[in-house]
């Protein structure tokens, strides 16, 4: 997922310049913690995909650019895995820590599961399990 400070711009952007194509726009995800807290968020979030791949680039506009370092949901690298539990267990094993703990993420027509964890020069990666719908 990448911040952006202008999401037209940017959706035309890597339109014209990759070939990807608005998939879907999400603005509004309702989230729960492990510890059943729900909290619903407004965003402008946008999923692109390249005709006949699985490959997704998400954007998110962010009208102060100056604090994309601050916020682990943006700059980060996510990968869909079948078993949340099997793939956070193996990336712990590995050296991953945990950034945030797991949180099921829903907009209405997806559910995830998903994590946030630090690989060793501390990159974030969010690992997320589809439990309903796909993109």
């Amino acid at each position: 997922m990448l911040y952006v400070s202008n999401m037209e711009k940017s959706v035309q952007f890597y339109e014209e310049a990759l070939g990807l194509k608005v998939h879907k726009r999400i603005d509004e995800v309702q989230i729960t913690t492990e510890q059943g807290e729900t909290e619903t968020t407004s965003l402008d979030l946008v999923i692109m995909k390249f005709p006949e791949s699985d490959f997704v680039l998400e954007l998110s506009e962010q009208a102060y650019p100056d604090s994309i370092s601050r916020d682990i949901h943006f700059q980060h690298m996510g990968i869909t895995v079948k078993n949340l539990d099997n793939a956070l267990a193996r990336a712990k094993d590995a050296g991953a820590k945990k950034v945030r703990e797991v949180r099921t993420i829903n907009d209405g027509s997806i559910i995830v599961k998903n994590i946030f964890l630090s690989g060793p020069d501390g990159e974030l990666i969010e690992l997320m399990e589809f439990v309903k719908g796909r993109l």
